[in-house]
């Protein structure tokens, strides 16, 4: 058996074994939006740096000021990224 995973262990994987002659293809993801890597990375960078602005222009209003200091800090807590 393979596995890998992070010094924390957010992530952990176990390869359990390969199939030959598997039919099935790997298809897009539905509701997937294309685009490069440098282009993700930047929008990624911005949540990180702004979260408060990403969440405005993706729910179109700023959130309540109470919630602004839990939402920053919830984003800013997801930080293991896998790429």
């Amino acid at each position: 058996m393979l596995e890998a995973y992070d010094d924390k262990e957010y992530f952990h994987f176990k390869l359990s074994g390969l199939k030959k002659d598997v039919k099935i293809p790997i298809g897009n993801i539905p509701f997937s939006v294309k685009t490069s890597y440098e282009k993700f990375l930047k929008k990624r960078t911005d949540l990180m740096n702004d979260p408060i602005s990403s969440f405005i222009s993706i729910f179109g209003k700023r959130p309540p000021k109470e919630n602004e200091e839990q939402i920053i800090k919830n984003i800013r807590r997801l930080n293991n990224h896998l790429d």
